[in-house]
């Protein structure tokens, strides 16, 4: 006897075939599907999808709380760290210290106007850390009024646009 036409449950001959699994089956054993893919328990995921969503569902987790806590960035974006700024000192160069003549201090550079902005010229050993400090500011202000500025790359001779002191 042809298995192809054969009902998969009971041996008679089959009048459909199940839409799900493929089986033959009679009009005894099913409708329109099979009389094993129509009972509540075939209804549930996969063992296989389960495993797939308990090892995924971690990495899930993992990804979430890295996007999450990880800052967000443009791929030729450099990262602007407080930090590095704070421990980075600028070194002289040579070649430029003889032709650059010495810059005055934070203090002496302060505006003598209360409601201007100032500039300060960057000198050897500053930090961005240590300008703040000296001009009553913090770094995060200096570095918001230069975007343009590499707190871990400052030069001498660099001018940085100074915010305006609180009275």
């Amino acid at each position: 006897m042809d298995t192809q036409n054969v009902c998969s449950f009971c041996g008679q001959p089959a009048q459909s075939r199940c839409r799900r699994c493929s089986r033959a089956y009679c009009t005894e054993h099913g409708g329109e599907f099979c009389a094993a893919c129509a009972e509540p328990v075939s209804s549930l995921p996969s063992h296989s999808y389960f495993q797939a969503v308990l090892w995924g569902l971690p990495v899930a987790v993992i990804l979430g709380f890295w996007f999450l806590l990880g800052t967000p960035r443009l791929p030729r974006e450099r990262a602007q760290s407080s930090v590095v700024a704070q421990t980075t000192p600028v070194r002289s160069n040579p070649a430029r210290t003889a032709a650059t003549p010495p810059a005055p201090a934070p203090s002496a550079i302060a505006s003598a106007t209360a409601g201007a902005a100032s500039d300060y010229t960057v000198r050897e050993g500053d930090t961005l850390a240590s300008i703040a400090a000296a001009s009553g500011t913090t770094v995060p202000a200096i570095v918001q009024l230069n975007p343009s500025v590499d707190p871990a790359n400052l030069q001498i001779g660099q001018v940085l646009h100074m915010p305006v002191r609180s009275p």
